[in-house]
């Protein structure tokens, strides 16, 4: 056969799977598509798109819908939203069972962004239901699938020794969403709350086996949980120890007679916000002492983690008591 030819049957075929591609993306995101047909679509789309394109596909296509709404996910753009963070969810899981060798593919700019476009949604979007949880709103399951979907990227991506270095950069970018910026206290308190439910949910992606049961699928995974927990004890202990230590100077910045009523309620739900994420804080360090047992009771870590839990069972606040006093029976 002539090389023209075979060039042009390539370029053909070429065209034929991207318009297939352009498509099926188009069953997405259009707001008025049978939810079946979309769901199928979002499962076809992980399984014959490469994870790299997935996720930039994904990007492009939260961005889109969040600026088009002023800021967060509308309810007429809910069901497009879910049906790409389950086609992420779906690519990430065949892309670790395979093992692929294009994995250096995805690059820090393509996962960073994935990374804060589902943030974004997540930090504007209904609280991620506990597992289990039966009857959940579309809003509730766009949540629970977008902390599902960054925790797996991140285990993913910390696991595997071809993107090493990617996952470091992806895990060091949620890492510091958690530091507290001088202004803008209410998204910064909106945004750990969304962090914390992710690393929450890497928690919950350990595989708990006896070594005799344990394949090698399940090590690789338990790996990339380890890594992103041993990241974070250290900067969530920070958060719950810089939490109680500022809980009277947040709820006292308000004076009764404060003139200007609008920046009163902004700042009340700003403390409001504060004191959720206390508890929440030590309830994450609990969990994850729990998780790596010795291997975060040790050295500078084990006085932090002591002090924090001292700290929380003398707090004024109830709730920050009681996690005290659940860290501390881990600890001991």
């Amino acid at each position: 056969m002539p090389v023209a030819v075979i060039c042009s049957a390539n370029v053909t075929a070429k065209a034929n799977d991207e318009s297939v591609v352009g498509l099926i993306s188009e069953r997405l995101t259009q707001m008025l598509e049978f939810d079946q047909v979309r769901k199928l679509g979002a499962e076809v789309f992980g399984q014959i798109v490469a994870l790299p394109a997935v996720l930039m596909s994904c990007s492009t296509a939260l961005e889109t819908m969040i600026a088009s709404s002023g800021g967060s996910i509308s309810n007429d753009h809910v069901l497009g939203a879910k049906a790409w963070v389950y086609s992420v969810c779906i690519s990430i899981g065949l892309w670790r069972s395979r093992n692929v060798e294009d994995g250096e593919q995805i690059t820090t700019a393509s996962a960073k962004s994935a990374v804060k476009w589902l943030l974004c949604v997540l930090q504007t979007g209904a609280p991620v239901p506990p597992p289990g949880s039966a009857d959940l709103t579309e809003e509730e399951k766009l949540s629970r699938g977008c902390a599902d979907a960054i925790a797996a990227l991140l285990c993913a991506l910390c696991a595997s020794d071809k993107v090493e270095a990617v996952g470091k950069s992806v895990l060091e970018y949620v890492v510091s969403q958690l530091s507290r910026p001088d202004t803008d206290n209410s998204l910064w308190a909106a945004r750990a709350i969304a962090v914390m439910q992710v690393l929450k949910t890497v928690g919950l992606m350990f595989v708990s086996n006896t070594p005799d049961q344990s394949t090698r699928t399940d090590q690789t995974a338990n790996r990339g949980v380890q890594t992103v927990l041993m990241n974070v004890i250290g900067p969530v202990v920070d958060l719950a120890n810089t939490g109680i230590a500022n809980l009277s100077s947040a709820t006292e910045e308000i004076p009764d007679n404060q003139p200007d009523q609008t920046v009163a309620a902004e700042d009340t739900e700003t403390n409001q916000q504060l004191l959720l994420l206390r508890p929440a804080a030590l309830q994450l360090v609990f969990s994850i002492v729990l998780q790596l047992k010795s291997d975060v009771l040790k050295g500078e870590m084990r006085t932090q983690i002591f002090d924090v839990c001292e700290a929380a069972c003398c707090a004024v606040d109830e709730n920050c008591r009681l996690r005290g006093a659940q860290l501390a029976g881990a600890i001991m």
